[in-house]
């Protein structure tokens, strides 16, 4: 049975939780943490949203955010697609990087 579809509207406030896959570390050294921010800022520039908070951990995250015009899967999917891509280069890896949770 398929998981049912996020809710999503203008305004909707989304606390983002992200670990690691495998609960493996996604951020390594500070430049790790300085790209993911990065990338963060890049992806908001493009889909517009609000952040109202954030904490990066060595193996997760948390993200707390309000969408504007886009659909939170949409954001989510730019910003950790682009640094799994990042993260594998850099390790000479492939794969999955990041295990989601979501909550509203």
């Amino acid at each position: 049975m398929p998981r049912p579809h996020r809710i999503w509207y203008p305004g909707a406030i989304y606390h983002i939780v992200a670990r690691g896959n495998r609960r493996a570390a996604i951020f390594h050294d500070h430049v790790d943490f300085q790209t993911y921010l990065g990338i963060l800022e890049d992806v908001r520039s493009m889909m517009p949203f609000i952040l109202h908070s954030y904490c990066l951990m060595t193996n997760h995250l948390h993200l707390q955010l309000e969408t504007l015009n886009h659909h939170i899967q949409y954001i989510m999917k730019e910003m950790h697609s682009r640094y799994a891509v990042y993260l594998n280069q850099r390790l000479r890896t492939d794969g999955h990087v990041f295990q989601v949770f979501l909550s509203i």
